[in-house]
């Protein structure tokens, strides 16, 4: 009877472990940062809390949540060097924390679909873009 009771757990658990051998070696270092540097990997929690509990589903993920959430992140980060704290690490283990849940979120439930991924990269690109532009601003203002 036990054997069939392992088989079946080990049945529940392989989607998760599927997304787990998913996540890039960064991703997968989320939960160690958490425990030695909670006040910096955990800086911008809210916003990371925040986008989970509004995609908590497969479905629920939408363009215009990962583009807010970008731009909070990032909005964020720049109040942040405007008031001296230039530590960019918040702002990496936020990315980091996101693009993990959107992968496990994509696999667990749609391992054929391939819409996680599509949100990774409208919250990479975002960022990217807000980087870009902000260079630009600041180049106009100083020349």
């Amino acid at each position: 009877m036990s054997i069939y009771r392992n088989l079946i757990v080990a049945g529940a658990l392989l989607p998760l472990m599927s997304a787990a051998s998913s996540l890039d070696i960064e991703e997968r270092r989320v939960a160690k940062a958490t425990q030695k540097l909670p006040d910096i990997s955990q800086r911008y929690q809210p916003i990371v809390t925040d986008f989970i509990k509004h995609t908590p589903s497969y479905d629920s993920i939408s363009d215009r949540q990962a583009i807010a959430t970008g731009n909070q992140l990032w909005q964020r980060a720049i109040n942040d060097v405007q008031q001296q704290q230039l530590d960019d690490r918040p702002l990496y283990w936020s990315r980091l924390q996101l693009r993990a849940y959107l992968k496990e979120l994509d696999i667990v439930n749609h391992p054929e679909h391939n819409k996680g991924p599509r949100a990774i990269d409208i919250l990479e690109n975002t960022a990217a873009a807000l980087v870009i532009l902000t260079i630009k601003q600041t180049i106009t203002m100083y020349w």
